[in-house]
């Protein structure tokens, strides 16, 4: 079970829009992008949660009809279960 508290970034090729995360040491922010995501092999995943708004959107008109977006990352990897926005959440 995973949950990510954070900023995302959305971008017009949707397997590029990424979680914004800090890095260890706190000085940088690194990027987990959809691409990453759905590579991972985890074996035992059951729930990602994202709380991150709007996460559940895909921007591509282009690709509209496509379920192509951060949330839909996590099947390929393993994970039976995705929550996620599909608006802007208030903080």
């Amino acid at each position: 079970i995973v949950h990510f508290a954070c900023h995302w970034v959305s971008d017009i090729n949707p397997s590029d829009s990424h979680l914004v995360l800090l890095t260890l040491d706190g000085n940088e922010a690194g990027k987990l992008t959809a691409r990453d995501i759905s590579s991972i092999a985890a074996k035992s995943a059951q729930l990602a949660y994202l709380s991150a708004y709007s996460s559940a959107q895909n921007p591509s008109s282009k690709l509209a009809d496509e379920v192509i977006h951060l949330a839909s990352a996590f099947q390929p990897a393993g994970f039976s279960h995705t929550l996620a926005n599909l608006w802007e959440t208030d903080d």
